[in-house]
């Protein structure tokens, strides 16, 4: 099993929130928990042009808002099937494309903290981890996921997330390996 953060590709196009209590809204709706029933799909713009005037390349997980995730209609075609078990598709509005906030409502406590490298707050709460230890059992049939102790937690990929992406040519993100636990085993 394998553990993997992702993050935009440099050089792809974006979406960014048209207002600014939008993108305020997001990062206090997105905590695990169901949005399908109550889910308005706000606005959203299509960058495809960088600062500099050039064509942004076409990417199936557009940048987004850190820590979130927005998908193409290919990579909601592709991903739909698994993301049942972890979490939930929703529509944003978009004039000139149709695209997908992925809501992820699996909150698991599989982060060894223990044995992973953590950096807190002086309140106890994670600010950073800097190498991941993540307990066995915990990842058994996961697909993709964040972790409960950690507040502004990423979405992490496992293996079979980053392989059903590869194989379908899917195009825009990064996959950085943060924890192997074969590697693990040689550790510990």
């Amino acid at each position: 099993m394998k553990v993997y953060a992702q993050s935009p590709s440099d050089g792809f196009v974006f979406i960014n929130t048209i207002s600014d209590t939008d993108c305020k809204l997001l990062s206090t709706l997105l905590t695990g928990r169901s949005l399908n029933k109550h889910w308005i799909p706000f606005p959203v713009k299509f960058v495809t042009r960088g600062l500099n005037g050039r064509q942004l390349k076409a990417s199936d997980a557009p940048g987004f808002t850190p820590g979130e995730l927005a998908l193409t209609e290919a990579a909601r075609s592709v991903l739909g099937p698994y993301i049942n078990e972890c979490g939930e598709i929703l529509p944003l509005k978009c004039e000139s494309a149709d695209f997908y906030l992925l809501n992820i409502t699996n909150i698991i406590d599989a982060l060894d903290e223990s044995r992973s490298r953590i950096e807190r707050y002086s309140s106890g709460r994670i600010m950073h981890i800097s190498e991941y230890i993540f307990n066995r059992a915990m990842l058994a049939n996961q697909f993709l996921f964040r972790i409960s102790s950690f507040a502004a937690s990423p979405i992490y990929f496992t293996d079979t997330a980053v392989e059903i992406w590869m194989r379908a040519g899917l195009r825009g993100l990064d996959f950085r390996l943060l924890w192997d636990d074969e590697a693990d085993n040689e550790v510990g």
